[in-house]
């Protein structure tokens, strides 16, 4: 399922202000993703960050989107 960056950021902010609050505002990288059955696990119980990364699947690319508003373009722009 995707998520936009906002939604991240919140939980990212949610889940930091308490265990790390130093944390908060920095830089991150989102390299992969884990099966809704395994986040929801981790939910649950508490998961080590080297089970939490055998569960994760590393993207393959990374594509960075940006918008291009409604228009008429010369060619090749």
């Amino acid at each position: 399922m995707p998520v936009k960056k906002a939604e991240l950021e919140n939980l990212l902010r949610a889940m930091c202000e308490y265990a790390a609050p130093d944390s908060i505002g920095n830089d991150y990288l989102v390299f992969g993703t884990m099966t809704r059955k395994d986040w929801k696990r981790g939910q649950q119980e508490e998961m080590s960050p080297q089970e939490g990364l055998s569960c994760t699947y590393p993207f393959k690319d990374v594509w960075k989107f940006e918008v291009r508003h409604a228009g008429w373009y010369p060619k090749g722009k």
